[in-house]
């Protein structure tokens, strides 16, 4: 599409957007009917909610686990295949960018409403603002913002999800500069109680969270 796209002459910033899903935002802002609280273990915090996943030729639908860590990228990265590979309860692994220090998470009731629509577009904006502001958008194939149905002292939690990838069949989570990730994390902190990192490669995670 983009090579089509560049032949009839379209703008270059319309062709190297990046993909969005077609039931949008909808997918991005996970929901629950339940309340629950975080589970500590030794690795880390396993998050009382569930997303998609993939093993095999099969569907997983499991919880994520949450890490504190300073560690390099391709640590975290063997660590996180490990963990998933290990441990049948979670397909995903997350990175706790902010805050940098241990946290409860408790998980809410929450559906779709326009308030938590309102605060998701709001956080994608920023994050797609900032990604093109430090020359990074293009670097990065697609970027997912994800609304969890998850507090942390008391505001809502969200999950950064930028991968690299050349067809979607196999992606690797996206290694941002630390520097950049808590100047993104500071533009964010304003509404938000956490944000998580998704250092999941695919498989065993899906790109998207549902």
């Amino acid at each position: 599409m983009r090579e089509l796209g560049s032949l009839l002459g379209l703008d270059k910033a319309l062709l190297s957007r990046h993909p969005f899903p077609g039931p949008g935002l909808a997918i991005r802002c996970l929901c629950s009917d339940k309340e629950g609280i975080g589970k500590n273990t030794t690795q880390g915090t396993v998050l009382p909610v569930r997303s998609v996943g993939v093993q095999g030729d099969e569907r997983t639908y499991r919880s994520p686990l949450v890490v504190l860590s300073s560690k390099p990228w391709e640590e975290l990265e063997r660590e996180s295949t490990q963990s998933t590979n290990s441990d049948k309860e979670i397909n995903r692994v997350l990175l706790q960018a902010y805050p940098k220090e241990t946290s409860e998470f408790r998980m809410i009731k929450a559906g779709i409403t326009k308030e938590r629509l309102d605060l998701l577009r709001k956080a994608d904006s920023i994050v797609n603002e900032f990604c093109i502001e430090k020359g990074i958008y293009d670097k990065i194939w697609q970027f997912p913002v994800v609304l969890l149905p998850v507090l942390s002292s008391g505001k809502p939690v969200i999950v950064l999800r930028p991968i690299t990838s050349i067809d979607a069949m196999t992606a690797s989570f996206y290694r941002f500069d630390r520097k950049l990730l808590d100047e993104l994390c500071a533009r964010l902190r304003q509404f938000t109680g956490a944000v998580l990192y998704d250092i999941t490669n695919k498989p065993p995670a899906t790109i998207e969270w549902e």
